[in-house]
């Protein structure tokens, strides 16, 4: 199989968890693409001839069932990206031929987009370490395990796993792949390009507060440390202006947007799959995905198996494991991504019934806990599904986080505009005035992820600057 998947140095377990860890990350066509390949690669791998749609009962070749998708799709689809609806009436007879899935925009994934960079500087024994790490970056572009950690779950040696995490951190968005603020600000600082000769003053200024002085730099407390007050001002908001502690914010998609111009071709694909009301009028979920009862082990060729020896029969067997390996993959595969969005429907039904203002602030990480998971299986469960919703939408999975993203830029923007430092209280009491409820914790939280200090920490920089 493509993707190093199948890693000769690694153990049955370990390669249940990439092979898991990857088709989780697929959408509908990416999984049917993965499953043709591993068919047209192993040839104790069949698809189950005259299968049927569990819904319906009708013969399918490859999901979704047509039938199906015309009976829950009800409205006329919206497009994602415009927002508006086609004109004209549109049949649905079936007749004309319409198909009822229409695309949306392919996002880019962080991980795939930091692999298609850090593919051709790896050997091929390299590349399932690296799709290990990459798929292991969280949302905001830190590492989520340790060297350790990796070197347990592959079995590499943990020299090997070290280079592969430098050649990944050397990928945009600059500072992926660190294991904090601190480090990721260090590698964007390093990584700046030659600037102006007075700014160029300011870096090893700004180098220096942020390794040797990394304590006082995150309390805005400069007692002590051995640099004239002017030069720690301009050098705080020469970091300020240029870095983010964050790097998965740093706008690298808007970059890619920019390198494709607008004359590049919309990449589009189906949903994976559609938010409908049942007979009983329950909000409902259909996946459309290859079902892991549609692949079996070829009983031809455990027949062969048995009539084999030596070399040949040993060959055909590791054949053999690794069709019931990829067919108990998918399957967990499939329970997994039931869950998650299974959950996520709960947590957003109202908005899902009465629209995107009664959106509830959610974050993966708190989807992860409602699952007992890891954030990290919620993100790969999540990032770049689409859905169909009861109104007709194409949307993101993503757009139900989204509600989290919009309240951090309303913090945002009431600490920009600030006259005087606002603590989380009274930034909490002000989104209860604007209709968006939190609680103060999650007032420090997101403000924490802004990168942003609290009120008097602030009125301290200020003091800092002005004197």
């Amino acid at each position: 199989m493509h993707f190093g998947l199948y890693p000769v140095t690694t153990t049955t377990v370990t390669t249940h968890i990439i092979v898991t860890t990857h088709l989780l990350t697929l959408t509908n066509a990416e999984l049917e693409a993965q499953v043709q390949t591993e068919l047209a690669e192993n040839p104790a791998l069949e698809m189950v001839d005259g299968q049927r749609c569990h819904r319906c009962g009708a013969p399918v070749e490859n999901p979704p069932c047509p039938q199906c998708v015309r009976e829950l799709l009800a409205g006329t689809i919206i497009n994602v990206d415009s927002g508006h609806r086609p004109e004209g009436k549109v049949d649905r007879s079936g007749s004309d031929g319409y198909d009822p899935l229409m695309g949306v925009v392919q996002p880019v994934r962080l991980a795939d987009h930091i692999m298609s960079q850090l593919r051709p500087m790896l050997e091929p024994s390299d590349i399932p370490i690296a799709a290990y790490l990459a798929e292991s970056v969280g949302d905001r572009g830190f590492l989520g395990v340790t060297v350790d950690q990796v070197t347990a779950a592959l079995g590499a040696a943990q020299p090997v796993v070290e280079r592969v995490l430098r050649q990944l951190q050397q990928v945009d968005p600059l500072g992926v792949g660190s294991r904090g603020p601190q480090e990721c600000l260090l590698r964007q600082l390093e990584g700046l390009p030659v600037a102006e000769p007075e700014v160029e003053e300011l870096r090893p200024i700004a180098h220096r507060l942020l390794s040797e002085f990394w304590d006082h730099f995150l309390h805005a407390r400069w007692s002590g440390v051995p640099i004239a007050a002017r030069q720690i001002s301009a050098a705080v908001a020469f970091i300020q202006a240029n870095l983010t502690p964050y790097p998965a914010m740093a706008g690298w998609e808007d970059e890619l947007a920019r390198r494709r111009g607008p004359a590049s071709p919309t990449v589009c694909t189906r949903p994976d799959m559609v938010f409908y009301f049942d007979a009983d009028g329950a909000l409902a979920v259909e996946i459309f995905s290859i079902s892991s009862r549609w692949l079996r082990l070829s009983p031809s060729f455990k027949q062969m198996i048995r009539g084999a020896n030596g070399k040949g029969r040993e060959s055909w067997s590791e054949m053999a494991e690794r069709a019931e390996l990829f067919i108990k993959c998918l399957r967990q595969r499939q329970g997994t991504l039931r869950r998650a969005v299974e959950a996520l429907v709960t947590h957003q039904e109202r908005a899902i019934r009465g629209g995107d203002e009664h959106i509830r602030p959610l974050t993966r990480t708190q989807l992860a806990e409602m699952l007992d998971v890891h954030e990290a299986t919620v993100s790969r469960a999540m990032n770049g599904k689409t859905a169909a919703l009861p109104d007709g939408r194409i949307v993101l999975l993503s757009h139900f986080f989204e509600c989290g993203k919009s309240t951090k830029e309303l913090i945002r923007q009431m600490i920009a505009n600030e006259d005087r430092p606002l603590n989380d209280g009274a930034i909490e009491t002000q989104l209860k005035t604007m209709g968006r409820p939190i609680a103060r914790r999650t007032v420090a939280k997101y403000r924490n992820m802004l990168g942003i200090l609290p009120a008097h920490l602030r009125a301290r920089q200020k003091e800092c600057v002005s004197a």
